[in-house]
């Protein structure tokens, strides 16, 4: 018995990539930001950066805990960038953590489709 990797794990797992890019993105960001965006918005998506990097891997192995936590630091992001969205008024911050918003949206939906619950069972 085959156990193909489903093109929705595969698309989340570029998510989780893509979404690392934006967060150093965002970081970079928010640091050229005004003073008071500094502490929370320069930190956040720093630490992210680090658990979905070390998440990744494993997310692309098939581990069911990868998917767990990936699904976690997902929604949190969805929370984090809703909260700069709706807190912030620089541009290219709330730019950066728009797109980002969407692409922690996209995994948490790829990962909770019964095709991917079932690959990451079968592991």
């Amino acid at each position: 018995m085959s156990k193909a990797r489903p093109a929705t794990v595969t698309v989340a797992f570029l998510l989780v990539v893509i979404q690392i890019v934006i967060m150093l993105v965002a970081t970079i960001t928010a640091a050229v930001a005004p003073a008071d965006y500094k502490t929370y918005a320069v930190t956040t998506p720093g630490i992210f950066v680090v658990l979905y990097a070390a998440v990744a891997y494993y997310l692309w192995a098939g581990r069911p805990w990868a998917r767990i936590v990936a699904m976690l630091v997902a929604a949190i992001g969805v929370i984090g960038n809703l909260s700069v969205i709706l807190y912030y008024d620089h541009a290219p911050t709330v730019a950066v953590h728009v797109v980002g918003l969407v692409i922690a949206l996209g995994i948490l939906i790829l990962l909770l489709l019964p095709v991917t619950k079932q690959y990451f069972a079968q592991s």
